[in-house]
């Protein structure tokens, strides 16, 4: 994800069909803009992971977000790593998510992350059923998905 990226994405979080499911970016543009270089040098540089910009293969065009960062143990006592994607509304239904979630599931076993986890809200039909399809299983309120064997 680049500082161009921002832009289009922020837009996107803004939408409805994304926004009504708790996914967020900060409150604004500008603010989201301010931020990217710290987000960028903690989780790219420091943690070796962070999120990744969605590109339709044939447009060239910013269709969503999809990556894994450090469980925010913090606000919620999880620890572990996080997967998250979004994908524009419309865009969804179409096969993105699914072929840029395993694209990302990829470069998290190839970093030697053993297992994965995500948070869906229960009413998101879809969320969940991409997250069935990718082999993540429900345990309690998360999603889980082992991707490494000893």
């Amino acid at each position: 994800m680049t500082e161009a990226d921002i832009p289009v994405l922020w837009k996107m979080y803004q939408e409805p069909e994304v926004a009504d499911w708790g996914c967020r970016m900060k409150e604004s543009e500008e603010e989201e803009l301010e931020a990217f270089p710290s987000y960028r040098e903690y989780m790219y540089h420091l943690c070796d992971m962070g999120f990744w910009t969605v590109i339709k293969k044939d447009t060239g065009e910013i269709i969503g977000q999809v990556g894994f960062e450090p469980g925010r143990q913090e606000e919620d006592g999880i620890m572990g790593i996080e997967m998250g994607y979004m994908i524009g509304p419309s865009f969804q239904g179409k096969g993105y998510g699914w072929e840029a979630c395993r694209i990302a599931i990829e470069a998290a076993r190839d970093r030697e992350i053993k297992e994965l986890f995500c948070r869906i809200d229960r009413r998101n039909q879809a969320s969940e059923a991409l997250a069935r399809k990718l082999g993540f299983t429900k345990e309690g309120e998360l999603w889980k998905k082992e991707i490494l064997t000893s």
